[in-house]
């Protein structure tokens, strides 16, 4: 069982167990001693020993992470689980991690589908200049016709073509992985806001909590800000708007918030609007996908013609 899968299971049985009145102890002591997965088993075994001595959930679980690798919780999942263990609401903290534990799950599954076709592709085309380097060019060595320095410039020429289609797959992938991985920083930090404020904790410990969990410099300072003019007195709409790091739409919404008094659905909804973007981002990707990779081994293929196929018709064709 891989990693995200075993926090999945995690969250939903301690889910399902602590909606049932079960006791966040009792659930990690039953699950303990009936999961088969060994490293949930053990990691069940270790959190309830902290727990006995007394240790918070959330630092618990997150030294137990740390230290073996067991679970897939990120920064905001942490923040989530530390804030709300002091309102008492950790149910509602395990739905929304939950929902989000199974979106990363879709999304992984999303990412294995769109980098099969590229990867086959330059596998593909590994295995063609195998067969040419190991059988095409000893059998032109063999004629004894061909000059000797043919051998050189086809070897460097083989080699720039292979760098590139090397360099080519692997920035490909990386932007594959970028968009398929995990949700947008602005879709992240919106979910969290509305989980804690739905989880009745004040806007200003919300905003610190966000900033402590958010990974992207960009929003991180951002954040920073909106958690100064927030301590300073100002309003939502104000601190936000001071950072002239968010979007008009978003101040729109904002300043419906501050009217009205609803910050965890306006919240709730911006991270919906930003993760519809993110869903249309890898709708449009998805269809470039293809052409990309036949781009690259195109481009790929020229180069495998301009440093061997053209000497080679070009020094036949002066022989006759």
């Amino acid at each position: 069982m891989n990693t995200l899968k075993r926090t999945l299971l995690f969250t939903d049985s301690l889910l399902t167990m602590t909606e049932n009145s079960l006791t966040v102890f009792n659930a990690v002591a039953l699950l303990s001693g009936t999961v088969t997965d060994k490293r949930l088993q053990e990691s069940c075994a270790v959190l309830k020993a902290a727990l006995e001595n007394g240790t918070a959930f959330s630092a618990a679980l997150q030294d137990i992470q740390s230290k073996t690798k067991a679970f897939g919780f990120s920064r905001y999942h942490f923040a989530l689980f530390d804030s709300v263990e002091k309102t008492g609401q950790l149910s509602t903290a395990l739905t929304t991690i939950h929902d989000d534990l199974e979106r990363k799950d879709d999304l992984q599954g999303q990412l294995t589908v769109v980098l099969v076709y590229p990867c086959f592709i330059v596998l593909a085309a590994l295995a063609g200049a195998v067969v040419l380097l190991r059988i095409g060019l000893p059998f032109l060595r063999q004629t004894g016709n061909i000059p000797a320095e043919f051998y050189t410039d086809a070897l460097h020429g083989f080699l720039a073509a292979h760098l590139f289609l090397c360099t080519a797959a692997a920035c490909f992938a990386y932007i594959l992985i970028k968009i398929f991985k995990e949700d947008s920083a602005e879709t992240q930090c919106f979910y969290l806001l509305s989980a804690l404020l739905a989880s009745h904790i004040p806007i200003v410990e919300a905003v610190t909590e966000t900033v402590q969990a958010a990974r992207n410099p960009k929003m991180k300072k951002a954040l920073v800000i909106v958690k100064k003019e927030l301590a300073a007195g100002t309003s939502v709409l104000y601190a936000f708007k001071k950072t002239q790091h968010f979007l008009p739409f978003v101040l729109l919404w904002l300043e419906i918030a501050q009217k009205h008094g609803d910050g965890a659905s306006i919240f709730s909804f911006l991270a919906n609007y930003y993760r519809k973007k993110d869903m249309k981002k890898r709708a449009v990707t998805m269809k470039f996908i293809e052409p990309t990779a036949i781009a690259i081994v195109g481009v790929y293929v020229l180069l495998l013609i301009q440093s061997i196929v053209i000497p080679l018709l070009t020094y036949y064709g002066n022989l006759f």
